[in-house]
């Protein structure tokens, strides 16, 4: 009985990496040959609650397609709190991609 529920489970898991390998070869397959940059800008409220959560699922996006030399994500500095700011500073720190900027810089960081 364990040996079928091993066996269970190596399928699964195999099935699980060959779709994931998939995936991997599919997109590098099917990249553009162009290298165009994806922009996002985020331009939060002060009183908004879950920006960090914003944040975080763009560079999740981002990181699960793989894509972290074509995009980047532009955090404007005018509209963040304090602690949005800390947020976004740390993940600047962490993830090349994220970039905090001024409203008035967002045209030199597209051209």
């Amino acid at each position: 009985m364990p040996s079928l529920v091993i066996n269970i489970l190596l399928a699964v898991l195999s099935v699980v990496g060959l779709l994931y390998l998939y995936q991997l070869i599919s997109g590098w397959l099917l990249r553009s040959k162009n290298t165009c940059k994806q922009y996002t800008i985020l331009q939060f409220d002060e009183r908004e609650e879950d920006a960090e959560y914003v944040l975080r699922g763009h560079i999740a996006k981002i990181k699960s397609e793989h894509s972290e030399q074509y995009s980047c994500i532009l955090c404007i500095e005018d509209t963040l709190n304090t602690s949005m700011r800390q947020v976004c500073k740390k993940l600047e720190a962490e993830y090349p991609f994220v970039i905090i900027c001024k409203m008035d810089q967002i045209h030199e960081y597209i051209t």
